[in-house]
């Protein structure tokens, strides 16, 4: 579900998080994985993913694979930070922040690029016009997903994907996107 939510708001839902992980993922400093099943010059983001999956496994009621692998959130939100952000400069920091609360958790993707107008980004969305340089995979993904919500800063150099436990999605289906008045024009 893609949601027009603030951290703060975010934070609230999910009950008194605390940051239990933070990673500085920089792209070049990973080593080759012949064994990865992505493109070349992804090694790291496969490497990466097993890492942060194995670390999440404990809280994540749905399978990993809505989260990992291609076609995935945080494949798309890291490759998207990698790509676009970065213009696939190996030696720029991807920042991976998982925050835990008592009723979910919120994984943060942040990039050290220019960002992006998010607002209109939505607006094009709804539209179903394209936006930004490429298809929008990311942003598709995420307004589908049934089991996590996500949402851009202000800036656009932060994505934030929350995973309410118990199933608890739809009581912020007022902040979805498509619901909201003024993202409709």
């Amino acid at each position: 579900m893609l949601l027009n939510l603030d951290v703060s708001q975010a934070r609230e839902f999910i009950e008194s998080p605390e940051m239990i992980r933070e990673d500085r993922v920089i792209p070049g400093h990973f080593r080759p994985c012949p064994e990865s099943p992505y493109r070349a010059g992804f090694d790291w983001l496969y490497r990466y993913e097993l890492k942060i999956a194995a670390f999440l496994e404990p809280w994540l009621k749905s399978p990993l694979s809505d989260l990992t692998g291609e076609k995935s959130l945080l494949h798309e939100a890291l490759s998207n930070a990698y790509c676009h952000a970065h213009h696939r400069d190996p030696l720029k920091p991807i920042t991976v922040s998982v925050l835990l609360g008592s009723q979910g958790l919120i994984i943060r993707v942040n990039d050290c690029g220019k960002g992006f107008n998010v607002q209109k980004v939505y607006k094009h969305y709804r539209k179903k016009r394209r936006y930004l340089t490429c298809v929008g995979n990311g942003i598709r993904l995420m307004a589908a997903s049934s089991r996590y919500g996500a949402f851009y800063n202000q800036k656009g150099t932060a994505v934030h994907l929350l995973y309410p436990f118990h199933n608890k999605l739809d009581e912020l289906s007022s902040n979805r996107i498509d619901a909201i008045p003024e993202l409709q024009h």
